[in-house]
C-alpha cells in the first residue's frame, strides 16, 4: 500500500466511506483533530466540546481548526443525531465506558483499530516536518544540560519537564532520569539519589500532538562511555547500511546479532505516539516505506549500569536522522 493510496482511505473524517468517531485524549482524536485535547469527541470533522468549553476552544485553537477544516459544537445531544447509524471506530483505544454510551445511544460500531494504524504508519511531509522539530527542540535541550550540575536525580527530572514547556508545549511522555546503579532500568523513575559519575536522560519535546524519544547519557565512567560509543557506532552502522524495501525483521536480526540479549525492542515507530508502529519484532515482515519515522536505540545493561543510544529516523530511499532535516 504506498503512501497516496493509504491516505486516501481517511479522508475528510471518513474512513472506507464510515465516519470516524474518537474521544478526546486518543491517537485517532489527537491524529484527526490535530489537538492535544483530552476532553470531548470528534465525529467526522466535527469536534464536540462541553458548552461551557465551546467558546474557549474556538478561541485558543482556532488555527488549528482552520487548518483541519473543523467545526466547534456542543456536545449535549450530539450522539441522538447519530442512532441507527454505523461510525468506524479505533475500539482499542477507547474505555469500555464510551464503547457503552455509544451503544446506549444505538450507535453501531465498526472496529478500525488496524487499518487506522496502518494510515498512520506512514507519515506526512505535514507531520515529518513536526516531528522533525521536535527532535531539534530535544536535542537543543540535551545539548544545554551538564547533568553534573544538578545534586538528584529528581532535581535534573524538575528541570528537564520546566524546560519543555520553555521550548515547545511540554513534554512528549514522562522523561526517564537515572544515576549511576539506577540506568539499569531501562523505565526508571526519578528518586532523591544524588548524582553519580553516569546519568542518563530519555525524554522528547512535544510540539502540537507530536513529539521526540531521544536517550542520552554522560559517563565519568570509561567502561560506560566504551558501551556508549559502541551503540552510537552500531547506530551508524545501521543507517548506513538500511534502506527502502529492507524489512523491520531485517533490522530486529541484526539488533540480535549485536547483542543476543536484547534487553528490550530495537526501536519503535513515533507519531502522535511515543510508541506507535512499526513495533520492531523477529514476525514483523513489514517493508521500510518512505515516509515512516521511528527510533533506533540499542542498549547494553550490566549489573552496575545501563548504556541507551536513541535518535529518531525517517525513511526516504535510506534511514535519515531527523536531527538532519
Amino acid at each position: 500500500m504506498g503512501r497516496s493510496e493509504r491516505h486516501s482511505l481517511y479522508h475528510r473524517g471518513t474512513l472506507r466511506g464510515k465516519v470516524v468517531i474518537a474521544a478526546g485524549g486518543t491517537p485517532s482524536f489527537h491524529y484527526i483533530t490535530k489537538l492535544p485535547l483530552d476532553e470531548g469527541f470528534v465525529i467526522g470533522k466535527t469536534l464536540y466540546v462541553s458548552r461551557l468549553s465551546v467558546d474557549s476552544v474556538k478561541e485558543k485553537w482556532a488555527h488549528v481548526l482552520r487548518k483541519n477544516k473543523l467545526k466547534v459544537e456542543d456536545a449535549d445531544r450530539a450522539l441522538e443525531q447519530w442512532k441507527g447509524q454505523e461510525l468506524a471506530i479505533a475500539k482499542r483505544e477507547h474505555t469500555w465506558q464510551f464503547l457503552r454510551t455509544l451503544k446506549k445511544h444505538g450507535i453501531k460500531l465498526r472496529d478500525v483499530s488496524k487499518v487506522l494504524e496502518q494510515v498512520r504508519l506512514i507519515k506526512t511531509p505535514q507531520e515529518v516536518k513536526c516531528i522533525s522539530e521536535a527532535v531539534k527542540l530535544t536535542q537543543q535541550l540535551l545539548d544545554s544540560i551538564d547533568p553534573f550540575d544538578f545534586t538528584t536525580e529528581q532535581a535534573l527530572f524538575n528541570y528537564v519537564v520546566a524546560q519543555t514547556f520553555e521550548l515547545g508545549d511540554g513534554p512528549f511522555f514522562t522523561p526517564i532520569v537515572s544515576t549511576d546503579e539506577h540506568t539499569r532500568f531501562p523505565h526508571h523513575f526519578p528518586t532523591h539519589k544524588r548524582i553519580g559519575k553516569t546519568v542518563l536522560i530519555d525524554m522528547g519535546v512535544r510540539v502540537g500532538v507530536y513529539g521526540a524519544d531521544i536517550t542520552r547519557v554522560w559517563s565519568r565512567d570509561r567502561r560506560v562511555l566504551e558501551l556508549y560509543e559502541r551503540a552510537q557506532q552500531f547506530v551508524q552502522e545501521l543507517v548506513d547500511s538500511v534502506k527502502a524495501g529492507d524489512t523491520i525483521s531485517e533490522l530486529v536480526r541484526r539488533w540480535e546479532a549485536w547483542n543476543p540479549n536484547k534487553p528490550h525492542a530495537l526501536g519503535h515507530g513515533v507519531g502522535v505516539e511515543v510508541h506507535e508502529a512499526p513495533f520492531f519484532t523477529l514476525t514483523n515482515h513489514t517493508k521500510l516505506q518512505a515516509g515512516m519515522v521511528f527510533t533506533l536505540e540499542p542498549a547494553v545493561y550490566t549489573a552496575q549500569f545501563g548504556v541507551r543510544y536513541e535518535d529518531v529516523f525517517v525513511v526516504s530511499k535510506h534511514l535519515k536522522s531527523l536531527l538532519l532535516t
